[in-house]
């Protein structure tokens, strides 16, 4: 599963490319410094009456606000401490150092421009923050995922299709690293200045302006070894879509799918011990492998020639329909009572016929 991280230099010019209408991926445009493309400020700004009203500026674009990343007027914190720019001016940082080892490349969107600024700026400073994950679904771009990301102290985040990414369309508003500890909080100028360890600070050292803002954090935080993005844990892979040979491995009480093939659209929800299969389709050859206390497979629909191995302790085919020459291979130490019928009907009808040894039992 892919990871969430802070964009580098090199996503934000990909993120850059896909929302302007005039200049695409991959343009040599992206790589100059200052201000560059032609409306991709105003495609990733959002939250129209935040932003300072300026007669040919960012928010009076006709693109304002398409992509859904939602880019509020944060403002900075410069590495004398002072806090400029709030309701006119966003501030992002990459992960990228700069030129120089003493800054990073950041994105800057003003209220008077419709396209992005790229700079390097001293580590010092205090600025935004998004997270990025890939992303290969095939989701339109502006696709919305609710409660994608949930953050070291339990905030969760929504994010947004944009190009090869999910992007949050919220700005950090951590507290919290990955290990537990806490970010520092500095509130006095000369603190901030000289801080070379981390530290977050609320604009204007007010914490009111969390929201909508989040918090402005010093580049540092980035390199503290206890970082700042959250691992996610959860073991459910909801409205799963594969398509052609892929391998799937859950790390939950001995659950695995091994070499499944998907067509169109699936889900598999796996809680702990217990294994579910839900609205699978599986269309060609395919194979499932489940090891678990309880094994279920829901509403099942297999076409074309498949195959099915379970072990497990208790069996149920709910509801199964088989359609085409299908094969069940079931080993288990208990199977529930009405299995037989089950399995009679739905396979034995279907010209498979049963094994010599029984059929010379019911004789």
């Amino acid at each position: 599963m892919a990871e969430w991280r802070v964009p580098t230099d090199d996503d934000w010019k990909v993120i850059e490319g896909t929302v302007d209408s005039t200049y695409g991926v991959g343009h040599e445009e992206w790589d100059e410094t200052g201000w560059r493309g032609d409306d991709a400020g105003s495609a990733m700004a959002g939250e129209f009456d935040l932003w300072t009203n300026y007669t040919t500026g960012l928010r009076n674009h006709a693109r304002f606000g398409v992509s859904g990343i939602d880019i509020l007027p944060s403002g900075r914190r410069a590495t004398t401490g002072t806090f400029t720019g709030i309701d006119g001016r966003a501030f992002l940082w990459s992960t990228t150092t700069g030129p120089i080892s003493s800054n990073a490349f950041r994105r800057y969107l003003s209220y008077i421009y419709t396209n992005v600024e790229r700079s390097a700026s001293d580590k010092a400073g205090g600025f935004a923050l998004r997270l990025i994950r890939d992303d290969i679904s095939g989701d339109p771009n502006g696709t919305v995922y609710a409660n994608a990301y949930t953050g070291n102290d339990g905030k969760t985040y929504d994010a947004v299709k944009v190009g090869p990414f999910k992007v949050l369309s919220e700005n950090l508003a951590e507290t919290k690293y990955a290990d537990g500890t806490d970010i520092p909080e500095i509130t006095d100028d000369t603190a901030w200045s000289n801080d070379a360890d981390g530290a977050r600070c609320y604009y204007d050292n007010d914490s009111d302006n969390e929201d909508p803002y989040g918090l402005l954090y010093n580049w540092f935080v980035l390199e503290n070894e206890a970082g700042i993005v959250a691992e996610q844990t959860d073991t459910t892979e909801a409205e799963l879509d594969l398509v052609g040979s892929s391998e799937l491995e859950v790390a939950a009480k001995r659950v695995k799918t091994a070499s499944v093939e998907l067509t169109g659209e699936s889900q598999l929800e796996v809680e702990g011990n217990r294994t579910r299969y839900a609205g699978l389709e599986l269309v060609g050859e395919s194979q499932i492998e489940v090891e678990g206390r309880v094994a279920k497979i829901a509403r099942m629909v297999l076409e074309g020639l498949s195959e099915v191995a379970i072990e497990s302790r208790r069996i149920r085919y709910v509801r199964a329909a088989l359609v085409g020459l299908s094969q069940i291979v079931i080993v288990a130490t208990k199977s529930l009572g009405w299995f037989g019928y089950t399995f009679k009907r739905f396979v034995v009808n279907k010209r498979l016929a049963p094994p010599r040894w029984r059929q010379r039992r019911k004789r």
